[in-house]
């Protein structure tokens, strides 16, 4: 699988402006909570796959609750992007919550909230699909050039990362990556790690 990056890593004024957010009170299956819908495109200059990863944040509970799928094209498109009949089509197409991704028990109730949104919602359907081409035409790193997660976590732990520190604005090289982001994540329970978190919270909610 690709690597993918946040919006805001490349063009952060706008997702700071333009991330979709819910706030839910007394829902029958969510936690009262601000839930923000933070996209992430693929990094590789080539590829063309009109999909989205889809990382749901919770304000209150401080976290990462759930990654979804988004691909807006048919499953022909998916088809012959992958060039063959394959089982993997399926889980291209629509609003899926991707194997091998952070999930919670969440996961499936915000699914439904995000395929509901996109479904009745025709301005954020295409704000995604804009966000994807404004994310490919400014240059960035493929994933070839990017840092390994051993390279990233030296360089996190050179970093002063205190709640109140802005991540976004001093990642190192490279950290921006999903892929990295997601092992360190899933790998790590050091102080630094939640800091890590807490930070990318702050930088999502800074203007909310």
């Amino acid at each position: 699988m690709s690597a993918f990056a946040e919006l805001h890593s490349r063009l952060p004024s706008l997702a700071e402006a333009e991330t979709r957010t819910i706030t839910t009170v007394g829902h029958a299956a969510l936690p009262d909570d601000t839930y923000a819908f933070a996209e992430a495109f693929c990094i590789e200059r080539d590829c063309d796959c009109r999909r989205a990863f889809i990382n749901v944040y919770a304000r209150r509970m401080r976290d990462l609750v759930a990654t979804l799928g988004y691909g807006w094209e048919s499953r022909t498109f998916y088809r012959n992007w992958m060039g063959a009949d394959l089982p993997e089509v399926d889980d291209m197409v629509g609003v899926t919550l991707p194997p091998g991704t952070i999930q919670s028990e969440l996961s499936p109730h915000l699914a439904r909230v995000f395929e509901d949104l996109v479904r009745d919602d025709s301005e954020y359907r295409g704000r995604i699909k804009r966000h994807y081409q404004q994310f490919k035409a400014v240059p960035g790193e493929s994933f070839a050039e990017e840092l390994t997660v051993d390279e990233c976590r030296a360089e996190l732990e050179d970093l002063d990362l205190t709640p109140k520190m802005k991540w976004f604005e001093k990642r190192p090289k490279g950290c921006d990556s999903a892929a990295a982001l997601l092992d360190l994540r899933a790998d790590s329970v050091r102080d630094w790690d939640r800091a890590l978190l807490d930070a990318s919270l702050e930088s999502l909610y800074a203007r909310r």
